[in-house]
């Protein structure tokens, strides 16, 4: 998926199990490859197909007329509005279909291909560790390096001491799950690379770990996903949040000069 691989995410977890993710900009030929894959069981993906801008899956289409309603998920959106579309099988519709930029965003999997190895895995997911921090260094990503990396670092803690933050708890979450993900990944595929470099990736895996119970002492899981604080954090939690981001700034930068040295040395 990714930015058009502004950040290098293209081609690396769908490949790693042999599926080549693709787009298609003409409008017409991407509806009938869209409608073609859903009638192969296939699933589409897709950005904002709903009114928030995030990752959807596009899993139905139903036929009204000469107009075609396509819908996705259906547990995953309990966030959905009691007046918004379902099918008979409580699946959400996708008022935005074909979301935002659908001739970059939108991914199709219907393709096989051959699986990339787990070793090339992991070197894509650490190249792409470095470039999630520095999208503007080959592409001109000027705005989304405020969105992403440090950027979104910056976002979250002035938002917080300005207490003009409305989703804390949400990005906090996928903080706390992407940190989780990533210290389990790193220390089960350290076994993949030798001396020192597989020292470095278990210190790396550490250092994420590390992150996560630093980020679950503010804010547990149950803080999380059980109360709704959003628009009256107080001032001593903001406080504590702001902080234990300054923090994971401070371990982003540390693991990144590890994971470069890494990279500097890789095993072919």
């Amino acid at each position: 998926m990714g930015f058009d691989d502004a950040c290098g995410t293209d081609n690396n977890a769908n490949r790693a199990f042999g599926f080549e993710f693709y787009s298609i900009a003409d409008e017409k030929e991407r509806n009938e490859k869209v409608q073609k894959s859903i009638d192969m069981g296939v699933p589409v993906l897709c950005m904002a197909g709903r009114s928030a801008p995030e990752w959807c899956i596009l899993t139905g289409y139903e036929k009204d007329g000469k107009e075609i309603k396509y819908f996705g998920r259906s547990y995953f959106d309990g966030d959905a509005s009691a007046n918004e579309f379902h099918t008979v099988n409580n699946y959400t519709s996708f008022n935005n279909f074909p979301g935002e930029s659908p001739g970059l965003f939108m991914k199709l999997c219907d393709k096989n291909c051959e699986p990339i190895s787990k070793k090339d895995t992991l070197k894509i997911s650490l190249e792409t560790c470095l470039r999630m921090f520095a999208p503007t260094e080959n592409h001109n990503f000027e705005e989304l390096s405020k969105k992403i990396g440090y950027g979104a670092y910056d976002f979250m803690i002035n938002g917080i001491e300005n207490n003009e933050y409305g989703h804390v708890f949400g990005h906090f979450g996928n903080l706390l799950d992407s940190r989780r993900a990533a210290y389990i990944y790193l220390d089960k595929n350290a076994a993949l690379l030798t001396g020192e470099n597989k020292i470095k990736l278990e210190s790396v895996s550490t250092i994420y770990k590390k992150m996560f119970d630093e980020l679950s002492s503010v804010l547990p899981y149950d803080k999380l996903y059980k109360n709704k604080f959003d628009s009256d954090l107080s001032f001593e939690l903001r406080k504590d949040i702001a902080d234990a981001l300054r923090k994971m700034v401070l371990l982003e930068k540390q693991l990144r000069v590890i994971v470069s040295e890494i990279l500097a040395d890789w095993e072919i």
